[in-house]
């Protein structure tokens, strides 16, 4: 799910919950869209650039992995790690 979806998602839920009114909600809905279609543009563009594939969202990922190369669901290696090699 987009970030975009997420927004018009919560958005029912503040129309529900009578937090916006309906000319605010159609409002930031249509803005959200208008940004997804924007970003989606981009993604595209960036894969397609100088004739290149760029998965751009593996990079991403990549990114928020940080340097070490693990993320926040491997096994630490620390001292008392099970994998540990004596």
């Amino acid at each position: 799910m987009s970030s975009a979806a997420e927004v018009q998602s919560h958005l029912y839920v503040a129309l529900d919950q009578h937090y916006v009114d309906q000319a605010q909600f159609r409002e930031i809905y249509d803005q959200a869209n208008k940004i997804a279609m924007i970003i989606s543009g981009l993604v595209k563009y960036l894969r397609t650039k100088n004739g290149l594939k760029i998965n751009v969202v593996a990079k991403m990922s990549k990114a928020a992995e940080g340097s070490t190369g693990q993320n926040r669901h491997d096994k630490p290696n620390g001292p008392n790690s099970r994998n540990r090699r004596d």
